[in-house]
């Protein structure tokens, strides 16, 4: 999970609350859209339901947790690529 720059992973109810190391922030909704339906991103939590259609829902947590380092990597390109056409002026 450190691999996704988690902090946590636990089960509250029924729902599974992943605590990423730092603030969603400004990124929020296009984590939202990137992680799709039935996933909740708050502030510094994503959450996901064990009683919705995942079966198992297992699966759906290491999807979730690839997918939100798929949009870390895709936000970091992001950023290396600011600071090199930053630096170029």
């Amino acid at each position: 999970a450190d691999i996704a720059n988690v902090q946590a992973v636990q089960q509250h109810g029924s729902n599974i609350q992943i605590r990423m190391h730092e603030e969603i922030g400004g990124a929020r909704h296009a984590l939202a859209s990137h992680l799709g339906k039935n996933i909740d991103v708050g502030n510094q939590f994503v959450t996901l339901s064990t009683t919705a259609q995942y079966a198992p829902w297992g699966k759906k947590l290491i999807e979730t947790l690839e997918n939100l380092r798929s949009f870390q990597d895709w936000a970091k390109s992001l950023d290396d690529n600011h600071a090199v056409t930053s630096s170029q002026m």
